[in-house]
């Protein structure tokens, strides 16, 4: 969603376009040095090996995350369709961004031709505006699920439509490029260059400043940090029931917190810090504050800082997918796989991995409930069918913990599974209906 000008910085409220561009990039120096390279022969190489390694690891960690989800019955859940639109954008992110722009930041010339340039620009804007959307949506998706987990409640069906917004949003942030996006000719040298082209610098400041710098960035680092301040804020204040506390609980709580917030900072760092130093160097160029002692310093690290961004797209796969056992073990399965598309079967103990199927439910008795002060022991069974009418109450897993039902509610909210209590007679039924839990975390209320 920034600018990906695949031309050079352009600061053409202070000169003609064309000497700026003579003048910066087509110096008799630049020509007998290193024909149409922009740099030397070891900084270009260097851009390579460091987009290469992003490129290579951004589209095998998200093609990861796509095929674990669609092809594992037990991660087709509201939860983890997030995740994988979250891939999906990652992934043209970093098959759009990097290699045009590397292209571009590379030589001097424009080489790939005029439909390249209308299309690529809006294509890139679309692509990096569903990732940061879909970050958004995953952000408040939590929040709403720790903060109100009796209340809140999301069907796969739901996040499809969901997904399906982020994409049109998407779609229409970006839409003036197409318009915009021009080759721009120069006889004298014989160069041309891809970039935009606005009737008038104001309405090119104002696109920038509401399309990009506040839809783009600025708006979604408000709305994360936000949900995961109010995240912080109710696992911090989250304590054992009653006045006798269990040591060895407490520290598991301890310990709990101290994960989920360290998860929070890195996070939210690893948005703002991605995505800041390119934003900082565009805002400069748009708001004409530039030196001319900067120019030669922001067209070297321009192409630093898109590489800082795009490896944003090579990061979300493992914050928000391979930190959780049972992505990992899909992808153990999908190595193993004899076939290239067929379903995957995560085996193992399924509680034990770390989820649960998104069919499941728990049910608790009150049998077993022994009151202790404002204690319960509560001892609960997971069964692999929703409908309490069908279920063949196929035991995975029972446990037993010293809770109130409220914070074992609490607890598996915070986790990652949303829940829903109902009660039936003399039976409490936990409806979950997504899940993104780690196993360590499951018992600690």
């Amino acid at each position: 969603c920034t600018p990906y000008q695949s031309g050079d910085v352009k600061i053409h409220r202070k000169m003609n376009l064309l000497e700026e561009f003579e003048e910066l990039n087509y110096t008799n120096e630049t020509y007998i040095g290193h024909g149409l390279l922009r740099h030397s022969i070891s900084v270009t190489f260097l851009y390579c090996f460091v987009y290469a390694l992003v490129f290579i690891a951004g589209v095998i960690g998200n093609t990861c995350v796509i095929m674990i989800v669609f092809r594992c019955p037990q991660m087709k859940t509201a939860t983890n369709f997030f995740i994988a639109n979250l891939a999906l954008a990652d992934l043209l992110v970093i098959i759009l961004c990097l290699p045009f722009n590397l292209i571009a930041h590379l030589f001097n010339d424009w080489m790939v031709g005029w439909f390249i340039c209308k299309t690529v620009p809006f294509l890139q804007g679309t692509s990096v505006s569903a990732s940061i959307n879909t970050l958004v949506a995953i952000s408040v998706e939590r929040c709403l699920a720790i903060c109100y987990p009796m209340k809140y409640h999301i069907t796969s069906q739901v996040c499809k439509y969901i997904n399906l917004l982020i994409w049109l949003i998407a779609l229409l942030v970006p839409l003036p490029w197409i318009f915009t996006f021009t080759l721009l000719h120069f006889e004298n040298s014989g160069i041309q260059t891809c970039s935009e082209k606005w009737p008038t610098p104001e309405m090119e400041t104002a696109y920038f400043v509401v399309a990009n710098l506040l839809i783009c960035y600025l708006l979604p680092l408000f709305i994360i940090s936000l949900c995961y301040i109010l995240i912080w804020i109710r696992v911090s204040e989250r304590r054992m029931p009653g006045e006798t506390r269990d040591v060895t609980i407490e520290q598991m709580i301890h310990r709990s917190k101290i994960k989920v917030i360290k998860m929070l900072v890195i996070v939210v760092m690893s948005f703002a810090l991605s995505w800041l130093p390119l934003y900082t160097m565009y805002s400069m160029i748009k708001f004409n504050s530039l030196s001319s002692q900067a120019d030669n310093f922001i067209r070297g690290a321009v192409p630093v800082a898109i590489w800082l961004g795009t490896s944003n797209s090579c990061i979300n796969p493992i914050l928000y997918g391979f930190l959780h056992n049972k992505f990992r073990e899909g992808f153990k399965q999908m190595l193993i796989s004899k076939s290239c598309c067929g379903p995957l079967q995560i085996r193992g103990d399924l509680l034990r991995h770390g989820t649960l199927p998104s069919t499941s439910h728990c049910t608790i008795s009150p049998s077993v409930i022994k009151h202790r002060n404002r204690s319960s022991t509560i001892t609960f069974q997971c069964a692999r069918n929703l409908d309490p009418a069908s279920a063949n109450h196929d035991s995975i897993r029972s446990k037993t913990g010293s809770v109130s039902s409220d914070e074992f509610a609490l607890n598996v909210a915070e986790n990652g599974v949303l829940i829903k209590m109902n009660k039936r007679n003399n039976f409490t039924t936990l409806y979950k209906t997504a899940l993104m839990k780690k196993r360590d975390d499951f018992t600690e209320v």
